[in-house]
């Protein structure tokens, strides 16, 4: 079976990908040539590199959110090349997922909580081209979550994207007196949100997938 296989490698000063083929028999390296720029801190300051958030797959493309840079970086696994877009600046952006969006087009949701009504809402925006050759992300929706929770973005996956919703104040109690998690899935055509499930622990950081390839999956009679 043919397969491909690829390797990330990231310092203060580069981004590198390593990609083997089995056709081929030998590994290639590509450099994102704007790494270094995109990575230096301002005049003064001691920050230097950046954080990636974890990795999403949309439309043969692998995705990262740059924190603290207001960058979405896409490695495109047809042509093995980087590119970087802006997304718009926001203080209270600290969960996000990636999504396939109508048209090959890249789709961001993230957790915004609305202190006048004291819920959160999930919003939605697209990138769009404005017919000149830019790249722009356009509000499509705003969606009110199920009240009484603060809410994470678990993952992207199979059509679905996953939240987990919990209560503040119970992290500050012991684990054992805790009350569970709940997470809930939205689908990704509809926006029907529906309770999915219920956990006194979740790894939030592990990748989300859907469905096993044929290797994985239970035997059948």
């Amino acid at each position: 079976m043919a397969f491909r296989v690829i390797c990330l490698a990231l310092s203060k000063i580069k981004l590198v990908v390593f990609t083997f083929s089995s056709g081929g028999g030998q590994w290639h390296a590509a450099e994102f040539d704007d790494w270094s720029a995109l990575t230096a801190g301002p005049a003064n300051s001691s920050f230097s590199g950046a954080v990636l958030s974890g990795r999403y797959f949309a439309h043969k493309c692998f995705c990262w959110v740059m924190r603290g840079r207001n960058k979405l970086l896409v490695l495109d696994t047809c042509t093995m090349e980087f590119s970087s877009v802006d997304i718009p600046p926001s203080s209270s952006w600290r969960h996000w997922a990636i999504v396939e969006a109508g048209e090959g087009r890249f789709g961001l949701f993230t957790p915004l909580f609305d202190r006048q009504s004291r819920a959160y809402d999930l919003l939605y925006i697209v990138l769009r081209n404005d017919g000149q050759g830019a790249n722009q992300w356009q509000w499509e929706a705003k969606i009110r979550l199920p009240l009484n929770y603060h809410y994470n973005i678990l993952g992207a996956a199979g059509g679905y994207l996953l939240l987990l919703g919990f209560s503040e104040p119970s992290m500050l109690l012991p684990a054992s007196e805790r009350p569970k998690k709940q997470c809930f899935s939205l689908n990704l055509k509809t926006f029907q949100i529906e309770w999915f499930c219920e956990s006194i622990s979740l790894i939030e950081d592990a990748p989300l997938y859907a469905g096993f390839p044929p290797s994985l999956s239970p035997p059948t009679i």
